[in-house]
């Protein structure tokens, strides 16, 4: 065989060898897929409103104490796609930090906290110190009878008044029925099954400084209480120009018929806001964890019925705010192409079995048609309000 035809059988051996690893599962298992559709992070930075909370450079916590350090970053681009956060302690005696970014602090030092996304990393140092034990004196209950929702939470430690105001010895909660109430060691109660307990309250450091409440465990139904929840959206409605909209992320949980939650449909402009081809979405934060079996629309009452909501790709669970799994595809909003038929029915969404503290609504542009949003030649959808709740199938 002569030289030349061996380089060339060598030639057509490697090209074959170079193209089986880049197109299989591949020669190198450390080889990361391509990612052809996701957005790369450049880069992070702490918060402005975290950095501000620094004394001397280091965040400052006490022996014992508890801190929620997700969603402390800023990442860029905005648009970026890879969002999932890891925390990491230097010195994990001193203090540790939960995979949903809860900071605990362990004991008197100092540890360097290190908060990842996308490769890159913001960090800052906490400082850990003494605690000085100011014991109770006195712990009663506000309310001499609570009512839980079944399969909700409740924080118990909001109902107790504690004296003095600067004790911070800690309280203790027992439930005569654990079955029926849980109560875990930071004084979030969970109703568990219909019924009647006795919760007592304790001084850590003086259990006979001690109170008694009854706690029933109910089953609600019927649309959720929605004043205290917030909403973040897809786009960015801060420089929104449009006076007559009423458009911010409140308008659409206030009860104001003068206000609406409105999104740029992908492909338009308005507002002062340009959608190229961007999926809408929006996130309802409920504060607390518990079940949602439905949603209701009022669509927005100047019939203009090409400015509703036709329906939502998928709608989306989480309790970090980080992290959703998907609870319902092609969700439909009935009567949203009848001009006079402002407010939905119920729309049904299959979460029964878990409770979430997060609810996303999604919806990607479905073409010449657009599947989810009414009309083309709209450059709004639009909701006046938005109510969430449960019903229970016996």
């Amino acid at each position: 065989m002569s030289q030349n035809m061996k380089k060339n059988i060598i030639i057509v051996f490697l090209s074959v060898f170079v193209f089986f690893c880049l197109f299989t599962v591949g020669c190198d298992d450390n080889i990361p897929p391509l990612n052809v559709d996701g957005v790369p992070v450049d880069s992070i930075r702490l918060k402005d409103s975290f950095k501000n909370r620094l004394v001397d450079g280091s965040f400052i916590l006490e022996e014992g104490d508890t801190a929620h350090i997700n969603l402390q970053v800023d990442v860029f681009p905005e648009n970026a796609t890879d969002l999932a956060q890891s925390f990491y302690s230097s010195n994990i005696d001193v203090a540790t930090v939960t995979a949903k970014g809860v900071l605990n602090a362990n004991k008197e030092g100092e540890s360097e906290i290190t908060i990842m996304v996308g490769g890159h990393e913001a960090s800052f140092m906490l400082k850990v110190l003494a605690k000085i034990v100011i014991p109770a004196t006195s712990v009663e209950f506000a309310l001499d009878n609570i009512n839980v929702m079944l399969g909700m939470e409740y924080n118990l430690i909001n109902q107790l008044v504690i004296k003095p105001l600067e004790a911070n010895d800690g309280v203790d909660f027992i439930s005569s029925d654990p079955t029926v109430l849980s109560i875990d060691d930071n004084g979030i109660a969970t109703g568990l099954k219909e019924g009647t307990v006795t919760v007592t309250a304790s001084s850590k450091a003086n259990p006979e400084i001690s109170a008694s409440t009854t706690v029933t465990v109910s089953r609600f139904e019927g649309d959720y209480d929605r004043v205290s929840w917030t909403m973040t959206a897809s786009q960015d409605l801060s420089g929104w120009n449009s006076s007559s909209e009423g458009n911010s992320l409140t308008a659409a949980l206030d009860g104001n018929s003068a206000t609406n939650f409105c999104l740029v449909k992908p492909g338009k402009n308005y507002g002062g806001i340009t959608n190229t081809d961007s999926p809408l979405w929006f996130v309802i934060d409920m504060k607390i964890q518990q079940p949602v079996s439905y949603f209701r629309i009022k669509h927005r009452q100047q019939n203009m019925t090409g400015l509703r909501w036709r329906g939502f790709e998928k709608i989306e669970g989480s309790n970090d705010g980080q992290t959703f799994e998907t609870i319902a595809t092609d969700v439909f909003v009935p009567g949203w192409e009848v001009e006079d038929d402002y407010e939905s029915d119920n729309v049904a969404i299959p979460a029964y079995e878990k409770t979430y503290r997060y609810i996303r609504f999604y919806a990607s542009n479905a073409g010449a048609n657009e599947q989810y949003f009414a009309r083309t030649d709209r450059g709004t959808v639009q909701i006046e309000e938005i109510y969430l709740g449960i019903e229970w199938n016996e």
